[in-house]
This record gives C-alpha cells, structure tokens and sequence, in this order.
C-alpha cells in the first residue's frame, strides 16, 4: 500500500509541473540572451554549472539561477543584482526554463522539465562514473530513488536524459566510455573538455582564508570524509547513514592535531550532529573544491570525487565496510575495485586508520591510475562558442 501511494505521489507530481511547463511555455519563447542554471536540483550553488556561472557572468548574458533554499534566492540577488534567481519548481522558473535558449546542470532532470526544439541543454553531469550507472546497472530487483521507481523506469529515465540532453561533458577518455553507455549517448553529444569546476584544483588558492571561513587551526591536519549514497537506503526523507565512518574513533585513534570534515553526497541526509569539536558537518558548505584545498587527505567509498582529488596528488584512503553487497546487490562497478583504484580499500575501522597513521600508499595502484586517467584540457571557451551558436 505504501508503495502504491508513493508511486501515486510520484505520478501526481509530474502531471502537476508538466502542466505548469506547459503553461509557461504559452508566456515566452526561447531567447539567445538567457542562460538557465542549476545545481543538484536546486539545493546548491556549485560545481561545474557555478564555474560556468562564474566565467559568463560579466558577458552579455542574462544569467538564471535556480534554488529551493530563500537563503540562496536572496544571497544570490544581492551579489550578482543584473542576473535573476528563481524557486526551483515555482512558475517562474518554469517560465525562465521556456525563456532560455541554453540549460546548464549537472543532475539527471525530471522528466516535466520538457525541453523546446531551439533550446540547447548542456549536461555537465556531477562526477566520473565509478560504480555502475542508469543502463549498465545490473541489479534488476531494486526500486530506485525516493518515487521507487522500477528498474525498468530508472533505465527509461536515463535513456530520455541522453535524448533531452545536446551534449555531456566527457572529462576523459573513460568518462565518455562509461557516459555513453549509461545513457545510451552518441559520440557527437560529446564535450571532450575537463571538469569547469576542478578549474581552481590547477591554480594556487588561499587556503589559509578557506581554513579561517571553517573556524579551523591553520596548524591543523585536515581530513575530508565524503561517502556516496546507496541505492538500498534511501527513504521520503532522504539518505540513512548506516555506514559511515566512527569519525569519534578516527580523530580520537589520530590525536587533536587532526580535523575530520564529512562531506555526504547530496542525497544524503546533511542533518548529523557530531559532539566533537574536531569534527565538522560541511554538507552545507558550497564549494567543494575548496574543501578539496584545504584537506591533507581523502577518505571515500564509492564516490567518483577521487578521480576529481587525484589532480592534487594527495593520499586517498577508500572505506568499504559493505563492499560485498555492493559490488553484489546493489550498483556493481565499471572498474576492478582490487586493481584499478588509486589505493588499496579497507573493511575494517582499524586497518583504514593504521594505514592513515603510518601513511601507507599503494605506489604501484597509485601510479598505474595516474597514468590511465588523464583528463581532457579545460577550455570553457568551448562552453561559451555552444551558447554563442
């Protein structure tokens, strides 16, 4: 019964947007001056749909970003006063959605964001594929996300995106490989250009203002904690944490002169308290590159962010308490866990923090991914010749 009603919901939803689209729709059309942004479907201000933000927006663009948060809607209007935010979901931003001849975002859309014949939608995506995606997922006896979708619907939800999108940004030679397949792609939707929001990872930046902003000791060793969502554990509200890291057991193994940084995925709930003062709930925090800055060292588990860390060259640990039914029940992998990562993984607490404390990198994994993982070269000027089109 619950499935049902959730189903029911989910239905329900969309028939409401398409109808406020298609609405809006009636009020404008497309317009060569606007440019329609969005990050993680509003709750963000970031990644490579913000760098791109960043590099247009003192040409001669009428800019349009979208939020869910006031907080970010009036941010937004005080610092850039000549461009517009919108409420994610409101008419407005359906109308701006109708109005701008160009879409940037870096989410999988739902499928009432219907897009115009003359409107050009650049899909940036949010990361390297590591674990399976959309059509190369295995496991056909899930439901997916918080609608529950079937199989059968998560895998159609993908191949409509790779229809509605003109062009993915590919970020490498395995980026695009695994792109393609996932969303069906073909190899003219191609951008074969790096990540804009890893742009600042080749600059020198000031890490000691990013450390102050945080509240954190410049004196401090600074460890970035991001663990990625699993399809079993998402409900209504969100992501449940069943299996982060004990971070009280890591910074108390480790000594006061570290800090440990959580940083979920967005889909995770971001609610967690930590009554420790050397750890810090950053799922709020904006900008992840400059989280990447300040930090001495990753630990992840399936997330695709290292391929993003590794252009710093600095140590990654990866923890995988559940590995097994991972690889087995849920996503699988494109890549072999036991070979191809950057480092050697860890199933227990203690066998990770060791490694940590006596600083053990695998240097042949190390330097066999460095050499099968070079990025494209970053050219947002390609970005600005598809909008200029």
């Amino acid at each position: 019964m619950k499935l049902i009603l959730i189903r029911v919901s989910a239905t329900l939803r969309n028939t409401y947007y398409y109808i406020i689209g298609f609405i809006a729709g009636l009020f404008t059309k497309p317009s060569k001056k606007y440019i329609m942004f969005s990050s993680f479907s509003g709750d963000k201000f970031n990644d490579s749909p913000k760098a791109i933000f960043d590099y247009l927006v003192n040409e001669d663009y009428i800019l349009v970003y979208s939020f869910k948060n006031k907080i970010d809607i009036e941010n937004f209007n005080k610092e850039y006063p000549q461009h517009i935010a919108v409420k994610y979901n409101s008419f407005k931003h359906y109308f701006y959605l109708k109005k701008a001849k160009t879409w940037i975002f870096n989410f999988k859309t739902p499928p009432y964001f219907i897009k115009d014949k003359d409107t050009t939608f650049i899909q940036t995506w949010h990361g390297i594929p590591l674990k399976r995606l959309g059509c190369d997922i295995i496991n056909e006896n899930q439901r997916f996300y918080r609608s529950k979708q079937t199989y059968q619907q998560m895998v159609q939800s993908y191949i409509d995106e790779g229809k509605k999108a003109d062009y993915f940004i590919g970020v490498s030679p395995y980026c695009k490989d695994k792109l393609k397949s996932a969303f069906k792609l073909n190899d003219n939707q191609f951008i074969d250009i790096g990540y804009p929001r890893n742009y600042k990872l080749y600059q020198d930046n000031n890490i000691e203002l990013i450390k102050q902003e945080l509240g954190i000791e410049q004196s401090k060793k600074v460890i970035l904690y991001a663990p990625t969502w699993r399809d079993d554990a998402m409900n209504l509200h969100g992501f449940t944490s069943d299996f982060i890291l004990d971070l009280d057991n890591l910074v108390k193994e480790l000594g006061e002169d570290y800090i440990v940084l959580y940083r979920p995925h967005y889909l995770i709930k971001n609610d967690i308290n930590f009554n420790n003062k050397n750890i810090i709930n950053v799922a709020a925090y904006q900008d992840l590159t400059a989280l990447f800055l300040i930090s001495d060292l990753l630990i992840t588990d399936y997330s695709s962010l290292y391929f993003d860390y590794a252009i710093m060259q600095r140590p990654i640990y990866f923890y995988m308490p559940d590995l097994s039914n991972y690889k087995d029940n849920l996503r699988g992998f494109y890549i072999n866990i036991d070979s191809d990562l950057p480092n050697d993984y860890y199933i227990e607490d203690n066998e990770l923090i060791s490694a940590i404390k006596n600083n053990i990198i695998n240097e042949d994994k190390w330097n066999n991914f460095l050499k099968n993982n070079e990025n494209f070269k970053l050219d947002m000027k390609v970005i600005k010749d598809i909008v200029n089109k």
